[in-house]
């Protein structure tokens, strides 16, 4: 598979292509395009900790998965849950080193790749065409108890272990459907 040069993430100069998204969110949809090859990166390493059972699984979070994204963005949010060996190990090594591998992946992207622990939040899966899927799974339902109601409608979680996340232009539609509030019922 061909793989694009990676080249930090620079703002488009100018107008974005035609679109119908207002320009701040057209402009993210831009960056998200530039980023992909980053994001693949950072999701073909999530995928390697889930393979060595370091992880059980992870999501896209955040700004990204709610469809607010600045340009550029300041973070894009990845959130694990470590596998039950390290249930009494605050900051596990493999964890700390999935954290480092990420962080040397952002810096290449020029926005911060954040890896948080413990996910809590409604869970969609991605289908091959980019659009969300509720599974009706709920994590950390203790955690969403205890926030507000607007602010717990906000926790997504998207799962991106079974997405075609290596296929051109995925990051690019998902995150487009997300703007478009495309969600599969």
């Amino acid at each position: 598979m061909h793989r694009r040069e990676k080249r930090p993430i620079q703002n488009p100069p100018g107008e974005t292509a035609a679109t119908v998204l207002p320009r701040p969110l057209a402009d993210a949809a831009a960056w998200v395009e530039q980023a992909s090859p980053y994001l693949i990166d950072a999701v073909t390493a999530l995928q390697e900790a889930r393979s060595r059972r370091d992880i059980t699984c992870f999501y896209i979070t955040g700004s990204f998965a709610n469809g607010r994204l600045k340009d550029p963005p300041r973070d894009i949010d990845f959130v694990v849950s470590p596998a039950s060996r390290f249930s009494r190990t605050p900051n596990p090594p493999e964890i700390e080193e999935l954290r480092e591998r990420l962080n040397d992946i952002s810096k290449s992207a020029g926005t911060t790749f954040e890896l948080k622990q413990m996910p809590f939040g409604r869970v969609y899966r991605v289908g091959t065409d980019g659009i969300l899927q509720p599974t009706g799974e709920i994590r950390g339902q203790d955690v969403l108890d205890r926030v507000p109601p607007e602010t717990a409608r906000e926790k997504v979680l998207i799962d991106l272990s079974a997405a075609p996340y290596q296929n051109p232009g995925f990051f690019t539609r998902l995150y487009k459907n997300i703007l478009a509030g495309k969600t599969q019922r």
